[in-house]
């Protein structure tokens, strides 16, 4: 193997992104697709990456495996083979072996792919020297933490993780200090407008500037792009639809954008316990969901978008829906509320109540879920990082769980409010409506003060 961490660790990077797309073309294959030979010339590409980078790094048993799945897509291409669901399923177990091959270059362990060779040389018959199983090799590795490379002139080098954490705290406290002085400064004004110059004020617009460009920076060292935690979406859904009996189609949308990698690495089991959720509750199996007039596959969508300063994570699921009488009557149960507080809430809010701890509609324990442990935890984990989840269903329709966390915990953007001598900040995020007081106009009696009023979308 070629001694060199640093290109070990590009590859590692980019062998992981070529992986989780071919996973996504493959899990949306089909032979009536129009686009079929495009998504199958797309998968053949990242595996003779995959293939060419092994290769000159000597990891032979990552290089034999990724050529075999390309002597396969080659046939398929050159139409010697005809690529079923079966077919499609060998190729989906070759991607999570090499997967798991390339992650434990990370751990210093190794993956034994003798299976599913065998596997991909039954599928053309061929036996040869081409798809001959290597014995696992020993791959050590020094470092697994770096910023892939993007070609010639573009360097990249590791830093460890204090470090950045160590220059953000930095910036917080420079961005806390500016933001002093420019109180400072306009207090100052106020009291006497001869004071400041212009070259006083230039000198400040220059502080403002620069601090918050370093601000921003910093904060886009530490951004990674949520398909680290959705491409674990697709395995995740195989392997529950063949528990389950079930056919699922997940679906990413926007997986491309970026977010802090401690939000990342907090929002991994809470959305992946949502996704198992809406596999096991929402969907229905393939003959009840022709009974209502659907089709036998259902989908599954994870869609992340950006609202201002919030990300928003969207899992919707075209299935039964939830029966908000079925969640009050269990709420009422467990002693989660009491009959006539159940008979005053709207549909949104009885659906509300599934966040409830112990509470579980799911009348048979499996291994997947009812026991009445879960969304609640994920409530938990989800409003630790100063976020909120909350879910809207229509029966028979399908359901959508909505989690809306920060981008970054490096900075927050607060509402200062002086109040008896002391000053309080409030996460933008919280308030509703802002209301000034007229101070000049305040009057006493009976007659309210005049105010004006701004919602917290109009600040």
């Amino acid at each position: 193997m070629l001694d060199d961490p640093e290109l070990l660790d590009e590859f590692v990077e980019e062998a992981r992104d070529h992986l989780a797309r071919i996973e996504t073309i493959l899990s949306g294959t089909s032979r009536e697709s129009p686009d079929f030979i495009e998504a199958i010339n797309a998968v053949f590409r990242g595996m003779h990456s995959i293939k060419g980078a092994a290769a000159l790094l000597g990891l032979p048993n990552i290089r034999d495996v990724s050529n075999a799945v390309e002597t396969v897509l080659a046939a398929v291409r050159e139409g010697k083979y005809e690529l079923g669901p079966a077919g499609v399923e060998i190729l989906l177990r070759a991607r999570d072996r090499l997967l798991e091959m390339v992650d434990d270059l990370v751990n210093e362990q190794t993956v034994d792919a003798r299976e599913e060779l065998a596997a991909l040389r039954g599928l053309l018959g061929v036996a040869g020297s081409e798809f001959a199983p290597t014995r696992p090799t020993a791959l050590p590795v020094k470092s697994a933490v770096s910023t892939p490379g993007g070609g010639g002139a573009e360097e990249s080098i590791r830093v460890p993780l204090s470090v950045l954490d160590h220059l953000m705290a930095l910036v917080g406290e420079l961005v806390v200090v500016r933001n002093r002085a420019r109180q400072d400064f306009e207090e100052e004004v106020l009291r006497d407008r001869g004071l400041a110059t212009g070259g006083d004020r230039r000198l400040l617009q220059q502080l403002d500037r620069v601090t918050t460009e370093i601000q921003e920076t910093v904060l886009q060292t530490r951004m990674q792009p949520i398909r680290k935690v959705l491409e674990k979406v697709p395995k995740l859904c195989r392997d529950l639809a063949g528990k389950l009996e079930k056919r699922i189609q997940p679906v990413s949308i926007g997986d491309e954008l970026k977010v802090d990698k401690r939000i990342l690495e907090c929002l991994s089991a809470p959305l992946l316990h949502l996704i198992r959720n809406a596999c096991d509750h929402g969907l229905e199996s393939p003959a009840e969901r022709v009974a209502a007039d659907k089709p036998p596959v259902g989908t599954l969508t994870i869609e992340a978008r950006i609202d201002a300063t919030q990300l928003s994570i969207l899992i919707t699921d075209d299935g039964r829906g939830v029966d908000p009488q079925d969640v009050a009557k269990q709420a009422v149960a467990k002693g989660i509320c009491d009959p006539n507080e159940v008979g005053t809430m709207t549909e949104e809010e009885l659906c509300g109540l599934i966040f409830a701890p112990g509470l579980s509609t799911v009348e048979a324990v499996t291994d997947v879920s009812g026991r009445g442990v879960g969304l609640d935890v994920v409530r938990t984990a989800v409003e630790g990082i100063g976020g909120t989840v909350s879910v809207s269903s229509r029966r028979g329709e399908g359901t959508t769980f909505t989690l809306r966390v920060p981008l970054g915990l490096a900075t927050v953007s607060g509402l200062i409010v002086p109040e008896q001598g002391e000053t309080f900040a409030i996460p933008e995020a919280n308030p509703e409506k802002v209301v000034r007081l007229d101070a000049a106009r305040e009057e006493t009696g009976p007659r309210p003060a005049r105010f004006s009023e701004r919602t917290a979308s109009e600040r």
